[in-house]
């Protein structure tokens, strides 16, 4: 599977992308929606997007509701990354994503994310 993550703190996108990519993943990270949403819009063929809820400049929500409305990005399923949310607690901004996870996170609970949004593609 291909993997972006979209997160503006270096060691956990770095930690993520290492260990999606142990995991057999083709993993690779943005640090803003800015220059998440030009790479997609080259190069969409992702299967899974791990999104930071705050990113500097374009906002995780701005980010995510850009994705949605791209004809050519939408069916993307989308993880959230945010922190000092609690459960149950998730943005109504975001609350489509298929997938939401707290800061900070388990590497292999990623991974496990990213799995059941590969199941839910498979025929």
């Amino acid at each position: 599977m291909r993997v972006l993550v979209i997160d503006d703190e270096p060691s956990l996108s770095t930690l993520a992308v290492e260990y999606l990519r142990l995991c057999g993943h083709e993993a690779m990270a943005c640090a803003d929606g800015e220059s998440a949403l030009e790479l997609l819009r080259r190069d969409s063929a992702f299967d899974v997007i791990i999104l930071d809820q705050r990113l500097p400049g374009l906002s995780g929500a701005d980010t995510f509701r850009a994705i949605r409305s791209d004809p050519n990005l939408k069916k993307l399923p989308v993880i959230v990354l945010s922190s000092g949310i609690q459960p149950g607690a998730i943005p109504a901004d975001l609350s489509q994503a298929e997938e939401h996870m707290s800061k900070p996170f388990h590497p292999k609970d990623l991974a496990a994310a990213v799995a059941r949004l590969s199941r839910k593609d498979a025929p």
